[in-house]
């Protein structure tokens, strides 16, 4: 199994050629999703790639074993995925999500200051956390680089940000300054106004070893 945005690539490989017109992928602490229509020939012994969806992340319930239920010229055909644990991760990823947008908002002041950084221009702004839910720790690890621009608070300690559960809300100054105008990286850059700043709310490294990289729009 292979991993894009809400969707997996199954790979398939036929002992019997086949036709295969729909495939289903269900997944224990995923919500069901209505059959995937594709319209494939599966020859014997030939690797196939089929992308699919899947649905979101149940948290009350722990991920489970996947299984891919085909809709085939020779009837339906169920299929395990071994997938190496890729979808417990996404389980995981997608419940800190959830928990992490639920206690608070992230978003970025409208004042904008110029400055000069090593004799090219920047902005500092201010990232804002505010409280939605009571009762839940908040911490901001670390700010991630944008594909053109640098992103870096006056801050040396970690954690950046503590939002306390009494806290209505918490600020963090960072400074933005670009780090590539080339045409070529403006032109791969698709998410240019975008932070990925990683975060978690007390509690969610249970769910997930890693912080979640929470993308802002700038």
């Amino acid at each position: 199994l292979l991993r894009a945005g809400h969707g997996l690539q199954v790979t398939l490989t036929a002992r019997q050629a086949m036709i295969v017109t729909g495939v289903t992928v269900a997944a224990g602490g995923f919500a069901p999703l209505p059959t995937t229509a594709v319209d494939v020939d599966l020859p014997t012994g030939t690797p196939l790639d089929l992308p699919v969806r899947y649905g979101a992340a149940d948290c009350a319930r722990a991920p489970g074993a996947a299984v891919a239920t085909l809709s085939t010229s020779r009837g339906p055909q169920t299929v395990p995925l071994p997938d190496g644990g890729l979808l417990a991760r996404l389980h995981a990823a997608e419940c800190t999500e959830q928990a992490l947008a639920a206690a608070v908002s992230l978003s970025v002041d409208p004042t904008v200051v110029p400055t000069v950084v090593d004799d090219s221009p920047a902005v500092r702004v201010t990232l804002r956390l505010i409280r939605r839910t009571p009762g839940q720790r908040v911490v901001l690890d670390s700010l991630g680089a944008n594909v053109v621009f640098s992103v870096r608070s006056d801050r040396t300690t970690t954690p950046l940000l503590v939002l306390g559960p009494q806290q209505a809300g918490a600020t963090l100054p960072v400074l933005l300054a670009p780090t590539r105008c080339d045409p070529h990286a403006l032109a791969e850059s698709k998410r240019t106004s975008l932070l990925a700043p990683p975060g978690y709310p007390e509690g969610a490294r249970r769910r997930s070893a890693e912080p979640l990289p929470w993308c802002v729009s700038c």
